[in-house]
């Protein structure tokens, strides 16, 4: 990833350095990240015996994330915007509990674990329109496909001797609708955004719980349901030349889903079905980066 970009940082640099009718941008940009994410089941279909049957809970997911993102200009005021994220997860835990009360009473099962390994990925592709409210202030409404993917997981920690040869993870998919806001006010070099996004999504995640021997693998179970996210970001950026502008971001992001089904798979071919009362997903990051117009 990092040759990657450093690949397309001096490509891009060569490219302005001939002058040509500027309708196309790149952004390039990399930073740290921290999130927590967490989701739970019922007892039954009902949302009942109990009512939190099962829960986990991941904090402090930290790592480094690099974007890409590209605009081409179909007319001054309409492009087409690409954006794509990838994050590595470097350090983190987990918390996974069970009950056989309603509101997480008498617990019969609760540990930690490692989550220092893992990754998100967030695909972007939005069609934008551009209205000068003035000569300083712009404003960019967008609509558009978001895709974001995550991978989580268990892992055994040295020193902790019962989570030996502990591998498991679980994944989820957002796929759905976005729309946008963007606000752009200019200080002569200097320009100050800012950003809005809201969406709603279809839900699926799939688990490999390794450790559990009547769980089925490589799918041990399945979560479906719907979802929503929004967030805002703050942007700011200075103008070097023409071509190149240096720019910094901070951005957090909200996403819920509605509840929905849990499908278990076990190694007699059976399979049990519960309701899915849902996951959360907080995440916050700040970056920096540059902007090529050519």
């Amino acid at each position: 990833m990092k040759k990657i970009f450093l690949s397309t940082i001096l490509l891009c640099i060569a490219i302005t350095a001939f002058p040509q009718k500027e309708n196309f941008s790149i952004s390039l940009h990399s930073g740290l990240f921290r999130e927590d994410f967490d989701w739970s089941i019922a007892g039954n279909m009902e949302g009942k015996a109990p009512n939190v049957l099962s829960e986990l809970k991941w904090r402090n997911l930290k790592g480094i994330q690099y974007n890409i993102s590209s605009s081409y200009f179909l007319t001054p005021r309409i492009s087409i915007n690409g954006d794509f994220t990838y994050g590595k997860i470097s350090s983190g835990e987990v918390n996974d509990s069970d009950y056989i009360e309603d509101n997480r009473a008498q617990s019969i099962y609760d540990e930690s674990f490692l989550s220092n390994k893992g990754y998100f990925q967030n695909l972007n592709l939005n069609l934008v329109v551009k209205k000068d409210l003035g000569r300083k202030i712009t404003l960019n409404a967008l609509i558009g496909y978001d895709n974001l993917v995550q991978k989580l997981y268990l892992v055994e920690d040295p020193n902790q001797p019962t989570t030996e040869n502990l591998n498991s993870y679980y994944k989820h998919y957002w796929n759905g609708l976005q729309m946008g806001f963007d606000l752009k006010y200019l200080i002569e070099k200097f320009s100050v955004s800012a950003k809005i996004r809201s969406g709603y999504y279809s839900y699926y995640a799939n688990a490999n719980w390794n450790l559990i021997p009547n769980f089925n693998k490589p799918v041990s179970f399945e979560h479906k349901g719907n979802a929503y996210k929004y967030g805002g970001s703050l942007h700011l950026s200075y103008l070097v030349n023409r071509h190149l502008e240096i720019n910094s971001t901070f951005n957090i992001t909200y996403g819920a889903t509605l509840s929905g089904k849990d499908y278990a798979y076990f190694t007699d071919n059976s399979t049990a079905t519960t309701k899915f009362n849902g996951g959360e997903l907080k995440s916050k990051y700040a970056q920096l980066g540059i902007n090529l117009t050519f």
